[in-house]
């Protein structure tokens, strides 16, 4: 039973990128809009988190409300470049007895893949790096706020109401270094130029 699940297995990834290929050159009858590529601005609000194992003592993990703006361009229906500016908010935990507070804000640039699926829902990905400034309240004898940079990855979909306005769910984790990490949950629009 286990070679035939390992098999099966084996066979599946030999098979990811004859269906990865498949995907990218899909019909055109699967473009969700007649206008998917040029220039467009996502806002989205929604839940945030920010984590910090590094910290003296206790793990700090906080919980808030978040936002994000994006500006991309649209090259090619399935692949976009673009920058953003987020916020994972001022969450606020209890960290060796002590009520400390960090506030998260950054500027980045991404790269995103699309997949339509169907006229009006299309799929994606991003990749991209983000620069964040820290705000930690009391500041455990370090100097804040600082600057750092984190790999922002990210996952959503966005559904078309006409052809420039899109409503988009995303998730996103940004995994920075000394084991610094934050999501942001997020449900806005999309307006395509």
């Amino acid at each position: 039973m286990l070679s035939k699940i390992s098999t099966m297995f084996i066979n599946g990834a030999q098979l990811a990128p004859l269906v990865l290929a498949a995907m990218l050159v899909a019909p055109d009858a699967l473009a969700q809009t007649s206008n998917s590529t040029g220039v467009g601005v996502a806002l989205g609000i929604g839940s945030s988190s920010i984590e910090d194992e590094d910290s003296p003592g206790e793990t700090f993990d906080g919980s808030d409300f978040g936002w994000n703006v994006d500006v991309e361009w649209r090259f090619i229906k399935h692949l976009a470049i673009g920058a953003n500016w987020t916020s994972l908010g001022e969450d606020t935990d209890d960290v060796n007895g002590t009520e400390t507070t960090i506030g998260v804000d950054g500027l980045g640039v991404f790269l995103r893949g699309y997949w339509p699926v169907t006229s009006e829902f299309t799929l994606h990905a991003r990749y991209g790096e983000t620069s964040y400034n820290v705000d930690i309240e009391p500041g455990f004898g370090t100097v804040f706020p600082f600057s750092d940079s984190a790999k922002d990855f990210g996952i959503g979909g966005d559904y078309y109401l006409n052809d420039n306005l899109a409503v988009r769910i995303e998730a996103r984790w940004l995994d920075g270094p000394d084991k610094e990490a934050g999501g942001l949950t997020t449900i806005g629009l999309r307006w395509q130029f």
